[in-house]
């Protein structure tokens, strides 16, 4: 169940209406036997893994071209409120989508 969430999660995550819900009609399982494959398999709910892996992406794109706006990246990972991402990113790396633009663009210029 969680391999196959996973792989419905990386073919679907642009699109930010695809979640939980939707992997348990696509897998034909129930949001509680999702719930509780992912936390004994992966330690944590489907809601936080499908946000981890949006977040893990959205710091991809903001690496790999950080001349595109922060808002690219964002939208891009599946995250359409532009505040929460914030929230959610600082929370999660510790530095907002702006500091990690900027400090790459100042190690890539050393």
């Amino acid at each position: 169940i969680v391999d196959k969430s996973c792989e419905l999660l990386f073919e679907n995550f642009a699109d930010e209406e695809f979640g939980v819900l939707e992997m348990c009609s696509h897998l034909r399982v129930s949001r509680r036997t999702l719930q509780y494959s992912f936390e004994s398999i992966i330690g944590m709910s489907p809601s936080n893994y499908i946000r981890t892996v949006r977040l893990n992406i959205a710091r991809k794109f903001l690496l790999l071209s950080p001349q595109d706006k922060i808002q690219v990246a964002a939208l891009d990972a599946g995250f359409s409120h532009l505040g929460r991402f914030s929230k959610y990113y600082q929370d999660f790396f510790g530095e907002l989508p702006s500091e990690t633009v900027r400090r790459f663009h100042r190690a890539s210029r050393h």
